[in-house]
């Protein structure tokens, strides 16, 4: 009828008699009948022993472990607390006490199952008050988890974790907790740890998924939040990288809100992060962002480029705006819109030569694009104008010929080169410009009455009138 508790406690018992606190012959006659299997004739004489003198601690040892073979728990926790309260060594209590806090804890349990949650924590109550070993400590994080006490049940994990050596168990009770208080960051650090010591863990795995739902959940909302224009759409990004700082769809969910509040550095720092975090995943791991690299490089390319032509305007430094634009191009060097933003810049500052060579450049990369077409048409015809002002028609016109044939779509560039030709005393080639002019603006004011007058009787040409 001996179990692994009952040899305990009788251990317990023997060694307490070694120490010569024992009447040999009385506890001869009760160690004859547990012998034989006569264990109620055994409790018999140790009630009768008790009766006339309670302060016998090896007898209350003894009682102890026949009610625990017998299941009769409340009996063996009387005995240990009686056990505790005799005069006994220091040596004595230091063996006996983890027996007598193991039982409560058990007692507590199992009064807990019952619903009984006071009365769980009575008894818990009582074993703490002998010591703060972990099991008592993790049955009061139990008990407190119950009474959604959730910050008082991590304290009593957390402590338990500092007197014991690591546990994957007691790792994912903390992460639950942590997840429970709204820590999802330590949640998730303390389940790494769980998982470092045992990766297949079906709690820590479990409490894994529920967090990615949870990272799920918090990615949806700022999404929602961000399509609705609302300013949450930070904060529901941040609550998600607060657990997962590399989440892809969380950085580009809060550099988008952060970039329509003006906030357009906050804006590209956080797409290079997703920027760099995509490029570190396989593509298999990129399905599951449900954001393929090339849409994080397209994003990120946009908020950098916005925010440098936001910084022109708002008149930043030229190295500034040449910062995002230069990253930019670094990571997409065969990009003409970046090209063309970049010669923007150039032309805001004044320098035409550089604002040129990346006009043309993004003119090689794209060449019908009509906006670098412009931009480069452009700079020729102000300097035709220029040339002509200074008095050399011959520069001029090699300028506004080369803004003829970059932008052959503007009418002005056609009216200053007819200008210029007819200067030149070349009337055919001002007759052809002005022709030019009029086919792509019939009605264009100025380029009708320069015609005339190179028309006989200053009647044009039957298509234009």
């Amino acid at each position: 009828m001996t179990t692994p508790m009952t040899d305990g406690i009788m251990d317990q018992y023997r060694r307490y008699f070694k120490l010569g606190v024992s009447n040999w012959p009385v506890y001869h006659d009760i160690i004859a009948h547990l012998d034989d299997g006569r264990w109620d004739q055994a409790a018999a004489l140790c009630e009768r022993l008790l009766f006339t003198n309670k302060d016998q601690a090896g007898i209350h040892l003894i009682l102890a472990s026949i009610y625990l073979a017998l299941g009769d728990v409340s009996s063996v926790t009387h005995s240990l607390r009686a056990t505790l309260r005799c005069n006994i060594s220091n040596e004595v209590t230091r063996t006996v006490t983890p027996l007598f806090v193991e039982i409560l804890i058990a007692k507590s349990q199992s009064t807990l199952r019952r619903g009984n949650k006071s009365g769980a924590a009575m008894i818990l109550d009582e074993a703490m008050q002998h010591t703060h070993i972990p099991p008592a400590l993790l049955q009061r994080a139990v008990l407190h988890t119950y009474n959604k006490a959730y910050s008082s049940a991590l304290e009593d994990v957390q402590r338990a974790i500092r007197l014991t050596s690591p546990n994957p168990d007691i790792s994912v009770a903390e992460a639950a907790l942590m997840y429970l208080n709204e820590h999802h960051a330590d949640a998730f650090a303390a389940l790494q740890r769980c998982l470092v010591m045992d990766a297949n863990h079906r709690g820590g795995l479990a409490l894994y998924s529920r967090l990615k739902a949870r990272l799920s959940l918090g990615i949806s909302k700022s999404v929602a939040h961000l399509i609705a224009g609302h300013a949450e759409a930070e904060s529901e990004a941040e609550s998600v990288l607060s657990v997962d700082p590399n989440s892809i769809v969380a950085l580009v969910a809060r550099s988008l809100s952060r970039y329509t509040q003006g906030r357009t550095m906050d804006a590209a720092q956080d797409m290079q992060t997703a920027w760099t975090a995509a490029n570190q995943m396989t593509d298999t791991e990129l399905r599951h962002t449900a954001f393929p690299l090339g849409r994080v490089k397209e994003l990120y390319l946009a908020v950098l480029r916005s925010g440098a032509m936001a910084n022109l305007q708002a008149g930043a430094p030229l190295e500034v705006v040449l910062t995002a634009l230069n990253q930019a191009i670094r990571i997409a060097p065969d990009d003409a819109t970046l090209r063309t933003s970049r010669g923007d810049a150039f032309m805001a500052f004044g320098d035409v030569d550089l604002a040129m060579s990346n006009y043309m450049a993004a003119l090689t990369r794209a060449p019908e694009s009509r906006i670098v077409s412009g931009r480069i048409g452009a700079i020729h015809f102000r300097a035709g104008v220029a040339a002509l002002n200074a008095g050399d028609t011959q520069l001029a016109a090699g300028h506004v010929a080369n803004a003829c044939e970059v932008d052959p779509d503007n009418v002005e560039h056609w009216i200053l080169r007819a200008k210029i030709a007819g200067i030149a005393g070349r009337h055919e080639d001002e007759f052809d410009c002005l022709s030019c002019a009029l086919d792509l603006s019939p009605r264009h004011g100025e380029a009708r009455t320069m015609l005339a007058r190179l028309c006989p009787g200053g009647v044009l040409p039957a298509r234009y009138t």
